[in-house]
């Protein structure tokens, strides 16, 4: 019989799609049968006897699958059900017991259990097939949740810099207002342009221009606090904006923003002096767009000053 936390292979060589499976099991015969089942399959195993060895040993992505029994010497198999499901990343759970209650298996499955299965003395094979149905519904939904996520990110950022673009720009901006208004605080919005970014493309080509709007985001991102906001607002315009600042408190990140610009690498690779020109605005100008609006104003101010 195997040890505790002995990662078992089968004696046939390993398929790409095998699993790693966390048996947890008392009873020497049920694991013995599981253990066969599994190894049968082509899958790997690591046995433990009791819920308490199995979660101190856990960690996220070990293992493919967890089959859990339902009666265990040091706790019940819910109560091991619930903290298995606590941590981070868990897999899928099939629960296997004795008893062929259905009151056992409808609390097992509430309680976050992917399928139950019961012990005949020849349950072997439903369970290898029940374990690689609940980790192929979890590998599908990984899928899904991944590209789910990455649509929203494409939908919410700007492609060439990762900062949100304008669209989610607006809904962050009325949260960060609507925050500001509720704890009785302020906030300030910087509106940022590339001065001469037009003769940069037109005299180095698109591709310098791309790179040197990706590496001033980065500048920005080193020079503002994570509370910020940054968004790209449209061609080399760039929004900062910064809860819990006035006006005044505002200019210490843009006089940062402005030192940085000194020793900006993009600046050294192009063979030119990068210089932007900054208006800035605080909640007393009125609501979210009426800050922003005010914010550009006082950009184009600042840039037909510095001609």
């Amino acid at each position: 019989m195997a040890k505790d936390g002995q990662l078992l292979l089968p004696t046939r060589a390993v398929p790409s799609d095998a699993l790693t499976i966390a048996l947890v099991e008392d009873d020497p015969d049920h694991a013995l049968l599981a253990l066969e089942a599994l190894e049968e399959r082509g899958h790997r195993v690591v046995l433990y006897r009791c819920a308490g060895d199995a979660l101190a040993a856990y960690r996220p992505r070990a293992w493919d699958a967890i089959i859990l029994d339902y009666r265990l010497p040091d706790m019940s198999g819910l109560e091991a059900l619930d903290r298995f499901l606590s941590k981070p990343e868990p897999p899928p759970v099939v629960m296997i017991t004795a008893s062929g209650s259905e009151e056992i298996a409808v609390a097992a499955m509430k309680r976050g259990a992917k399928d139950y299965v019961v012990k005949t003395g020849a349950h072997g094979m439903d369970l290898a097939r029940a374990v690689e149905l609940a980790a192929a519904k979890q590998r599908m939904q990984d899928v899904v949740s991944l590209h789910q996520r990455e649509l929203e990110r494409r939908a919410n950022t700007d492609a060439l810099t990762g900062l949100l673009n304008r669209h989610r720009l607006a809904d962050e901006l009325s949260i960060a207002a609507l925050r500001a208004a509720l704890r009785g605080d302020r906030y300030a919005i910087a509106m940022l342009d590339i001065d001469g970014f037009k003769h940069i493309n037109d005299t180095c080509g698109h591709a310098a221009g791309d790179m040197l709007l990706a590496e001033f985001a980065a500048l920005l991102r080193s020079c503002t606090r994570k509370e910020d906001l940054l968004a790209r607002y449209g061609g080399d315009e760039f929004v900062v904006v910064m809860p819990g600042v006035d006006e005044r408190s505002c200019l210490t990140v843009i006089e940062r923003i402005r030192a940085a610009l000194g020793d900006f690498e993009a600046a050294r690779r192009l063979h030119c002096a990068i210089s932007v020109s900054i208006g800035i605005a605080d909640c007393s100008a009125g609501d979210p767009e009426d800050v922003l609006a005010a914010a550009d104003s006082a950009m184009y101010r600042n840039k037909a000053a510095r001609g």
